[in-house]
């Protein structure tokens, strides 16, 4: 009983940004969690082609030959998080496995879809939850508080 108090206190910390040294864990059918991995669906696809114009953005203007969606997991927040695996091929003949955290807000606040962040990532890894990375700021612009 005390460790299960001292886990969900340590996520709070974690949550309200008193404590970021570890990511919080989430487990399957747990209240916040992430479901387990899932095969795409035409949602998942419709929603990954809205936002990979997003990514030739952040990684420098690099041009997309071609992309497949090969799982993700959701998780409910005020709205749903979508963590897709993507494998990307470059024109420069690269090829990545990327996890996209995918934001989709609930209908009465738009419904739409933004690019939350992403990560690399290897083939073999299965998707699940993962923090974005922080915005870099433009040349011009003064860095974020933290």
């Amino acid at each position: 009983m005390a460790s299960l108090f001292l886990n969900t206190f340590d996520a709070a910390l974690r949550a309200v940004g008193l404590r970021k040294d570890t990511p919080v864990k989430t487990a399957p059918g747990m209240p916040g969690g992430t479901s387990t991995p899932k095969e795409p669906d035409d949602e998942v696809k419709q929603m990954v082609q809205g936002i990979i114009e997003n990514l030739k953005e952040l990684k420098g203007g690099k041009q997309i030959q071609t992309w497949d969606v090969k799982s993700y997991a959701t998780q409910v927040v005020a709205g749903t998080n979508y963590f897709v695996k993507v494998l990307v091929k470059w024109e420069d003949g690269n090829d990545e496995y990327l996890a996209l955290r995918i934001y989709k807000s609930l209908p009465h606040m738009g419904g739409g879809s933004e690019l939350a962040g992403y990560t690399i990532i290897d083939e073999e890894d299965e998707i699940h939850y993962f923090e974005p990375k922080a915005k870099e700021p433009a040349p011009d612009e003064p860095p974020a508080p933290a």
